[in-house]
């Protein structure tokens, strides 16, 4: 019940960080989707569970900041899921830096192809998706979601590193 408890906050706080702090960063900065990064590590560390629960809750989350109808985002977001997940165990089987990078930079032309059918259905604006400013605008999007799934995965690594040499020494004392 505890780790529960802990991924409806986890999500509830990734998703809220999201919306209030990297909506309001300068502009390549705010390009930066750590709803999919948090994704990409719950599928590789294959805690199916606590991701389907984590998807529920930032997907409702977004849903209630978004003009789009109640339970769209939860939709993509489980999209998201299902898909990364037969990416994951079929093509990228193992976890280095590599699988994690194309899963996530995978799952994010997915978001926005997503994004743009749920414009072409709400708003009939196709014409802006392809213009040069949106074209930049979507490489900056994968170069700082790359560099972002970068740091993660090396900062976890490291730590988990730590962690295993720190339990070590205590497991001798």
């Amino acid at each position: 019940m505890v780790k529960y408890t802990l991924i409806i906050l986890a999500a509830m706080l990734v998703a809220l960080a999201e919306i209030s702090m990297v909506w309001a960063m300068p502009y390549p900065l705010n390009l930066f989707f750590l709803p999919v990064q948090i994704l990409v590590f719950l599928i590789i560390f294959d805690v199916k569970r606590y991701a389907w629960l984590f998807v529920i809750i930032a997907g409702l989350i977004f849903d209630i900041f978004s003009f789009s109808p109640l339970g769209l985002n939860v939709l993509v977001f489980a999209c998201l899921f299902i898909i990364g997940r037969f990416l994951f165990y079929n093509y990228l089987t193992n976890r280095s830096l590599m699988s994690a990078a194309l899963l996530c930079l995978s799952m994010i032309f997915l978001y926005e192809l997503f994004n743009y059918v749920k414009d072409l259905f709400f708003s009939g604006d196709i014409i802006s998706y392809f213009s040069a400013e949106e074209v930049k605008a979507f490489i900056f999007l994968m170069v700082i979601n790359f560099a972002g799934i970068v740091i993660i995965y090396l900062g976890l690594r490291t730590g988990m590193r730590i962690f295993k040499k720190s339990r070590g020494l205590y497991e001798k004392i």
